[in-house]
């Protein structure tokens, strides 16, 4: 396939990964994977706790594995598809797939991108949106919703945002209790704050640019929901993915007990509500293959 991007040797090698994974596990099609993901949270309780699946489509799944991408495939659309083809491969009949194997095949390709995507930087080269190099993963054993004494990775500072404006803290302020307490845990640099204050602010048409910054300094430490609010929309802010992230936080915050938290996540839904999702145009270049990859 000729690709419409440049040239870049890192993630074409990375996606002939992917296209063996997809030959080895016996996946006939896109759709399978797609119909897969749906089940993962099910399959794989503990990677998706208190999340909802991930929704990805045949195009998504078909770019990634013809490399037709700017870059490398971010981490958390990598491991939607590893976890789908293993899954797939065990009810294919390889018992050879439990779940010490998947940690381990997990890991393994999981090293294998990052090991291209710094060689990637090095060499000049795009790797994905929000990606920073040596920095080390941001815990996520850390805790959602309140402060907590960990000390948070030096390398953020080279993904330091600037300075909330006076309207952006009122804004956030806005939302009680919960929304003064982030503000301090912002003053911290708790990329969970950063990530959650994005989100508060995606009810502001004119806070793209900040909402950006924030995510940006989040996913600077591989914050994973801060990645993938970015990767929904490589030009602006997917308030329509907002919407979705807001929902889940104020889930797990219920579940969780943080009454103040929920209150402030719901009406960051609520105020996102009236947004009304366009019918996707369909068009020969953006239909992905049926058929399994060359």
């Amino acid at each position: 396939m000729i690709s419409r991007y440049p040239e870049h040797p890192y993630r074409d090698a990375f996606a002939a990964l992917l296209q063996e994974l997809y030959r080895e596990c016996a996946v006939t099609s896109l759709s399978e994977l797609v119909e897969m993901c749906e089940r993962l949270p099910r399959i794989y309780p503990e990677f998706y706790q208190a999340k909802k699946a991930p929704g990805h489509t045949k195009s998504t799944f078909g770019n990634l594995l013809n490399g037709q991408s700017r870059g490398l495939p971010s981490p958390k659309l990598v491991r939607t598809y590893i976890l789908c083809c293993l899954a797939i491969g065990r009810e294919n009949g390889r018992p050879d797939l439990g779940p010490d194997a998947v940690r381990e095949r997990l890991e393994k390709l999981q090293k294998k991108l990052q090991k291209f995507a710094d060689d990637a930087h090095a060499d000049g080269l795009f790797v994905w949106r929000g990606y920073r190099p040596g920095v080390r993963r941001y815990s996520p054993e850390q805790i959602w919703f309140r402060s907590t004494d960990s000390a948070v990775p030096c390398d953020l500072a080279s993904a330091e945002p600037r300075e909330l404006t006076g309207e952006q803290r009122d804004a956030i302020a806005g939302y009680g209790s919960y929304g003064e307490a982030l503000l301090q845990r912002v003053r911290r640099r708790d990329p969970h704050a950063f990530y959650q204050s994005a989100l508060l602010l995606t009810v502001r048409a004119a806070d793209d640019e900040k909402i950006t910054e924030l995510l940006i300094a989040s996913g600077a430490v591989e914050h994973e929901e801060a990645m993938e609010l970015l990767e929904a929309d490589p030009h602006g802010i997917d308030r329509f993915a907002a919407r979705d992230h807001a929902f889940r936080l104020a889930v797990l915050a219920e579940e969780s007990g943080h009454t103040e938290a929920a209150k402030a996540f719901s009406t960051c839904v609520e105020l996102l509500e009236g947004l009304t999702r366009p019918e996707p145009l369909e068009s020969p270049d953006n239909q992905a293959q049926e058929q399994p990859p060359p």
